[in-house]
């Protein structure tokens, strides 16, 4: 977490957070570390205290072609304070489809979810405490879940300083349960990222 502080926190680090936002906004290709920074630097802005506010429920409620209009202007909104949400970024390239089938902004804001989901998921493979995958608040958590084809869960506890849930596997996700780390760290150079191919079972990777 030091280094993404180093970079992202106090006045400069919240210039330089805005810079690298615009960059995205503009349709700049970035790397898997800019989605790092984007995701994990977050953290250290202004708006970070506000994410749990945003219901996903609420979301996913407008998902009709009639309330596309209202879902997109919601994400909007939330995506102005917050350019990294994961959540807003799915929605709204969801509700752009929903107003034009062949809309390439929906292509770009369904890519740029798929970017971010990918940073989280180079943060760990969700097999234990010392790998866990590493999100902002539950909400992301959540998030990541769905993003791995996760049916659901069947509960949750503390495990040291993580939270693990128990889950009904998926064909990208195969074990019985995955762990998050909620604390607000960014991913350490150590962990393992998460690939489909070596995750049957949820086993660490050697």
């Amino acid at each position: 977490m030091e280094a993404v502080a180093a970079n992202y926190d106090g006045p400069s680090g919240r210039m330089a957070y805005e810079q690298l936002s615009n960059r995205l906004g503009a349709g700049e290709d970035l790397s898997l570390e800019d989605y790092r920074n984007l995701y994990y630097g977050s953290a250290f802005q202004d708006a970070h205290e506000t994410r749990d506010q945003v219901n996903t429920r609420d979301l996913a409620k407008l998902m009709s072609p009639e309330r596309a209009g209202t879902l997109v202007a919601r994400c909007d909104s939330i995506l102005a304070l917050r350019p990294a949400d994961l959540a807003a970024n799915y929605f709204k390239g969801l509700g752009l489809f929903l107003q034009d089938t062949l809309s390439l902004e929906a292509i770009d804001y369904r890519n740029r979810y798929a970017q971010l989901m990918e940073a989280v998921l180079s943060s760990g493979n969700g097999a234990g405490c010392g790998t866990a995958f590493q999100v902002l608040c539950a909400k992301d958590a959540l998030e990541t879940m769905r993003f791995l084809g996760i049916p659901g869960f069947t509960g949750d506890a503390r495990d040291e300083n993580c939270q693990v849930f128990r889950i009904r596997p998926s064909p990208i996700y195969e074990a019985k349960q995955i762990y998050f780390d909620m604390t607000n760290a960014a991913p350490d150079a150590t962990n393992t990222p998460f690939e489909p191919e070596k995750a049957a079972k949820g086993k660490k990777k050697k």
